[in-house]
């Protein structure tokens, strides 16, 4: 069983979490379907937060990096051929 620390233990019982330290995104491989999930967990992030983008070729990442970095104060943090990571700062 998986015991989350946020806002207190989660035991058996359902926990709202309002913020994320680590979100790895790797489901639609739509830009305006990963615009809205980077928003939503961008608006529940706090500083340290990674963003790990999985297969970002197949979509926007230049209109989702504008709206990431300048609304929200992410940066880069790494770049590979198909994976690209960022922190808030």
């Amino acid at each position: 069983m998986l015991r989350f620390v946020s806002n207190g233990f989660y035991r058996n019982k359902k926990q709202i979490i309002n913020k994320y330290d680590l979100v790895h995104f790797d489901g639609p491989h739509k830009s305006f379907d990963v615009i809205k999930e980077a928003v939503f967990f961008a608006e529940r992030s706090h500083e340290g937060t990674v963003f790990v983008f999985d297969d970002y070729p197949k979509y926007d990442m230049d209109t989702i990096l504008k709206i990431i970095v300048n609304e929200y104060g992410f940066m880069l943090l790494k770049q590979g051929k198909n994976k690209i990571a960022l922190k808030r700062n």
